[in-house]
């Protein structure tokens, strides 16, 4: 078992225990139906949303994949450290961030996303981004939800500074 935040991962085993598990999947899904749609909500919670203090989804994963490849931060297994071209390329785009404590993990840690199965970025550097977006008018939160719209100024914006898509308008809308 890792802890990750109030999180707890567990691993298998085996590789015996592995093919177990992938036997009883396999009989289990034999008969289930090929396609089921996602409500609309859940379509969103999948693109964008919030995750504590921080973006999750889709759009975090891409977002983190983003600044990974760009070396702004650096995942190491299950942690992350912000370079100092990081530092400075946020600090470019406008987020705050305070002078983090020597190994202050929560400054930039990683946490796993329970839709992408993957890991997105969280800690202050997570917290000052999505300020950051929310400011700027990128992102606006749904009313009723944890999800979060990317707005027409976003999908330009996130497309020109990190390279990446963001969900349209009309598959998501602000007032579900």
């Amino acid at each position: 078992m890792v802890r990750s935040g109030r999180q707890r991962h567990f691993r298998l085993a085996s590789p015996a225990v592995v093919h177990m598990i992938e036997g009883i999947a396999a009989v289990a899904l034999a008969k289930r139906p090929r396609y089921r749609p996602l409500s609309r909500q859940a379509q969103a919670l999948n693109a964008a949303r919030i995750c504590y203090d921080h973006l999750a989804g889709r759009l975090s994963v891409d977002l983190t994949d983003c600044l990974a490849g760009r070396r702004y931060i650096v995942i190491d297994g299950e942690a992350a450290r912000l370079t100092a071209a990081g530092g400075r390329f946020l600090g470019r785009f406008g987020v705050e961030l305070a002078r983090p404590r020597s190994n202050d993990h929560a400054f930039c840690r990683l946490c796993l996303d329970w839709t992408e199965r993957r890991p997105h970025i969280a800690g202050a550097v997570g917290a000052a981004l999505m300020q950051r977006l929310f400011d700027l008018g990128w992102l606006e939160r749904m009313k009723r939800a944890q999800a979060v719209v990317v707005t027409p100024s976003g999908r330009r914006g996130l497309r020109e500074t990190f390279g990446i898509g963001a969900v349209e308008p009309n598959e998501v809308e602000a007032t579900a």
